[in-house]
């Protein structure tokens, strides 16, 4: 019931959201993600939620689409 809680405050990474960008933005300057913690979630198959940021980042810009089973 806790971990329901916990997971329901948190959220996909959009990376076209300027709001996410803005977010992962101030974690990076700050080096921290604040009070709240983090607000994503992170998703298979990455090992870190930066990590997972980045990729996702770098997908968008380059237009680089997978589908969700091909990783």
């Amino acid at each position: 019931m806790i971990l329901d809680k916990y997971l329901s405050s948190k959220r996909e990474f959009n990376p076209k959201s300027k709001k996410d960008i803005l977010v992962y933005r101030n974690f990076l300057e700050h080096g921290g993600w604040g009070r709240g913690g983090c607000p994503f979630l992170l998703e298979f198959p990455h090992m870190t939620i930066p990590n997972m940021i980045q990729e996702k980042i770098i997908h968008s810009v380059l237009g680089v689409v997978h589908e969700k089973n091909c990783h």
